[in-house]
């Protein structure tokens, strides 16, 4: 990511917490301090002054951070639905229409990541939790196989690309390092809508990771 087209005259810890804001993905802000040893919000609140958007959900280490270049606003999907209650603007650009669809983007993630949790056993039999229901380390879903394995779950709301199955790579490498075990003893599942090209690439020779997609189902009654 190329952070100088956001116009900020910053150090590298800096830089760095801005190309992971500028990720697709976004990033949280845990992952921000583990990287760069310190907090950066001093950094994004000058890219608001700038006319940049930083869009922030949570708080603390576990805030979920993106931030987008003021001339990548007109690229975004439109949409009608309003941003959900629990998701907090930090300034007034995220209240636009454009930016609706990315606000909810981070909420469809927990919601997918807390519906998939309760379903376990459709993404694949014999899954079950293996982290205490709960995210560990800023993966989604930590479970095990019928066999007995780790398995590491990413869920992304939106079209997957190389950097998804690059950030489910970092993820099982770490769950391995962490439990001890050697690195064919561990799989990874990327749960998307759909995959981008590249991601398609990437996973087809990896053979410890499956690629799923999903497809959500609304059914409608009266009031």
């Amino acid at each position: 990511m190329d952070i100088s087209r956001f116009g900020l005259n910053v150090r590298d810890n800096a830089a760095l917490a801005i190309s992971l804001a500028a990720r697709p993905q976004g990033t949280t802000m845990g992952e921000i301090s583990s990287h760069t040893g310190q907090g950066q919000y001093n950094v994004f609140k000058r890219a608001e002054d700038l006319g940049h958007t930083v869009i922030r959900q949570g708080k603390g280490a576990q805030m979920r951070i993106r931030l987008i270049h003021r001339d990548d606003r007109n690229s975004l999907s439109q949409t009608g639905i309003d941003a959900p209650a629990h998701v907090q603007a930090d300034n007034a650009l995220i209240q636009s229409d454009e930016n609706k669809a990315v606000v909810l983007t981070f909420a469809l993630e927990r919601d997918l990541q807390l519906a998939l949790r309760r379903n376990l056993a459709q993404l694949e039999a014999g899954l079950t939790e293996a982290d205490g229901g709960s995210e560990e380390d800023f993966r989604d879903i930590t479970a095990k196989d019928k066999d007995g394995n780790l398995v590491v779950i990413e869920v992304k709301a939106v079209k997957a690309g190389k950097e998804a199955v690059a950030q489910l790579l970092s993820y099982m490498g770490e769950v391995a390092a962490k439990n001890g075990i050697a690195g064919n003893r561990i799989r990874g599942l990327l749960v998307a809508p759909d995959f981008q090209e590249r991601a398609l690439s990437a996973a087809s020779i990896l053979p410890q990771v499956t690629l799923k997609t999903y497809r959500v189902n609304f059914v409608f009654g009266d009031a």
